[in-house]
């Protein structure tokens, strides 16, 4: 495995990337589901069971549970990276070599 200052510059880009894209989706996504599925009035208490089967609330709730999971596997494969780079480079094995 062979590090460059170009390839880890490329690699913390495009996660940063997935996690700003991650992260508006996540949030948008509880916005609008707040807004159009439970608003805080009486009546849309009243209707919150009826609301939450539309279409449109379930959209909400696949791309909120969608985004924790992308979420977790970003994270997964940056400990992953983390472990790979720091077992090639200040592991006592390449020390011996």
């Amino acid at each position: 495995m062979i590090l460059t200052y170009q390839g880890v510059k490329n690699t913390f880009i495009t996660g940063f990337k997935l996690n700003l894209f991650w992260t508006t989706v996540h949030w948008i996504s509880l916005q609008l589901y707040q807004k159009f599925c439970v608003p805080t009035t009486f009546s849309g208490y009243i209707f919150t069971s009826i609301m939450t089967q539309a279409p449109h609330c379930k959209l909400f709730i696949w791309c909120h549970t969608t985004s924790i999971d992308a979420f977790n596997s970003l994270i997964s494969v940056f400990v992953t990276f983390m472990v790979a780079v720091i077992h090639t480079y200040f592991s006592v094995d390449y020390k011996i070599k």
